[in-house]
């Protein structure tokens, strides 16, 4: 299967889009701080994600089909997520930037379809994440790093208890806050079981911390761990009807590594390599199991413009493969 018809399915409004007429369409986007490409594709550390689901959804970043990389200059983690929510490279350069001064997507959907702001949340294990996902002004709900999450709810509750009670070493006070990604997404798990958001976003952080750590051990467990709460992810959605059947799934990492030796542990404008990175989409609008076209090449630009284009919103599309682009109703 081509990866025109995948990408298509999104372009095209002629093409029979999995999503039904007048069906609501949700997304979840989940970031993995610093997976390289190489623990994907080549060292089986995920077997989920390249397996079963792979074969459920499209996995983009092999180095045979398609490529994906960053599309900042610098390779780290906040100029990365704010090239996803804004669409664009900011002028970041650092993991202490400003926060965005202009409207990212979460943004722009929530005002494009005048949903109630309860109806989309993020969760995030690093705090910096308030400096990507939303302007300071928006209404949006963003639980970030060790904040409690306030939602009147006793699951979240305990799950706020707990967190307070077992602190990572890598929570900096006065620098950042940052929280383990076991309660990050213990919190995103529950709200999606019991709210069924429009639009879900959950940033998880562990496995960047243990690389630049040296611990190999545990930056393979803790990709474990993400592979099982992937599927898990896609299991709730798969037992949850019409809601399931109309939400995209979208997975990717904000950087890579680096390559060979002790390298693997950093990121950087230094580490060139880090600069590849992966993509996975699944659900609503994809073709399970949907190859590439050889050479096909996105970036963290890409996933505004798939999610936008998922919601039936106006995007001018200057960031997937220009063959695709004459089959929009957006096409440039």
């Amino acid at each position: 299967m081509k990866f025109a018809l995948l990408l298509l399915l999104f372009l095209n409004p002629f093409l029979s889009f999995s999503v039904p007429a007048r069906a609501e369409p949700n997304v979840i986007l989940v970031t993995l701080d610093g997976i390289q490409w190489e623990s994907v594709f080549r060292n089986s550390a995920m077997p989920h994600l390249t397996g079963d689901l792979a074969s459920e959804g499209v996995l983009l970043g092999d180095e045979i089909d398609s490529t994906v990389h960053v599309s900042n200059p610098v390779n780290l983690s906040l100029p990365g997520y704010q090239s996803i929510f804004l669409g664009s490279t900011p002028f970041c350069y650092s993991n202490f930037c400003k926060g965005v001064q202009r409207e990212t997507f979460p943004e722009v959907i929530q005002r494009s379809l005048n949903l109630d702001p309860g109806k989309m949340a993020a969760f995030a294990s690093w705090e910096h994440l308030k400096r990507a996902y939303k302007r300071s002004s928006s209404p949006l709900y963003l639980n970030a790093g060790l904040d409690p999450a306030n939602l009147a709810d006793p699951v979240h509750d305990r799950i706020d208890l707990e967190q307070a009670a077992s602190i990572p070493k890598w929570n900096r006070p006065g620098i950042w806050s940052a929280r383990y990604d076991s309660f990050t997404y213990a919190h995103a798990l529950h709200f999606l079981k019991s709210r069924q958001p429009r639009f879900l976003y959950l940033s998880l952080l562990d496995a960047d911390e243990w690389a630049h750590a040296g611990n190999h051990p545990e930056y393979l467990k803790t990709l474990g761990s993400y592979d099982q709460w992937i599927r898990e992810i896609a299991d709730v959605l798969d037992q949850s009807g019409k809601y399931g059947k109309n939400t995209l799934l979208v997975v990717t990492t904000d950087h890579g590594r680096g390559r060979g030796g002790e390298r693997w542990r950093e990121h950087g404008r230094k580490y060139p390599e880090s600069k590849r990175i992966w993509l996975y989409l699944r659900g609503a609008g994809i073709e399970p199991g949907a190859r590439p076209d050889p050479g096909t090449t996105l970036s963290h630009l890409s996933v505004r413009e798939i999610i936008l284009r998922a919601f039936e919103l106006k995007v001018r599309l200057r960031h997937l493969p220009k063959r695709f682009k004459k089959d929009s109703r957006f096409g440039s």
